[in-house]
């Protein structure tokens, strides 16, 4: 979703600042890329393609997701149809008449798959990949609006519009652990500053954790939400 054209929304990155991420991720041993047709008409799947043949990245040693349901055009001006819309034209172009794709949202401020849907999964050996596990950006610990993507993202406030004050208690702890872990991390190095430990990684590291998941979809529109992402790996034992 952060990969595509910066015409259609400001936070998504053009192509060239696009390949610069691709590449680092595959040579830090990432192997998943999350696309969809609906991410800036096709230009996202596009971009990803184009990194894969440009930095010679094997397409047998990648895994890459799509998405079904949001029926689209051929003309890309027209966005995304109503699901609704009674076209026979249509029919196969959405909704899940050819596929069945089971997705979670999980992440720290909504856990409402750990009830039935996570223990089913385990029982049926069935893998989860959970969508914005940092519901975007709020789980980073960062005040709103200081983000082109916060104050952007026209799908944001949608996801986001039942954030409770349940919610800024858990982030304001996901932030406290941060600064804990950071501090430790000073004191076992005799006073050497290691990489401050963000908000961002604990929450990752939470999700990490789980046996279940095997490759949350996080956005990574800047460098240093990639090197977030990869150092939360390392917390895992210790969230």
């Amino acid at each position: 979703m952060s990969y595509g054209s910066s015409e259609l929304q400001p936070w998504v990155l053009d192509e060239a600042e696009s390949h610069v991420l691709i590449k680092k991720a595959w040579g830090a041993g990432t192997n998943f890329f999350d696309t969809a047709d609906i991410y800036s008409h096709a230009e996202s799947e596009k971009v990803l393609g184009n990194a894969l043949k440009k930095f010679n990245i094997p397409r047998n040693q990648v895994v890459i997701a799509t998405k079904v349901f949001f029926p689209l055009s051929d003309n890309v001006s027209q966005g995304i149809f109503r699901q609704d819309a009674p076209s026979p034209k249509l029919i196969n172009r959405g909704g899940l008449s050819r596929k069945h794709i089971l997705e979670a949202f999980e992440k720290m401020l909504y856990r409402e798959e750990e009830r039935e849907m996570l223990p089913l999964l385990v029982d049926q050996g069935i893998a989860c990949i959970p969508w914005s596990p940092l519901a975007r950006g709020v789980l980073s610990g960062k005040k709103k609006g200081v983000t082109t993507r916060s104050t952007s993202d026209i799908n944001r406030d949608r996801f986001l519009s039942n954030q409770n004050q349940q919610d800024d208690i858990i982030v304001e702890r996901v932030v406290k652990i941060a600064e804990r872990m950071t501090k430790e991390n000073e004191l076992n190095k005799d006073g050497v500053i290691r990489k401050i430990i963000s908000p961002s990684m604990v929450a990752l590291a939470w999700i990490y954790s789980k046996k279940v998941v095997t490759a949350p979809i996080v956005g990574i529109g800047k460098e240093e939400y990639l090197n977030d992402a990869l150092e939360a790996l390392k917390l895992c034992g210790r969230i």
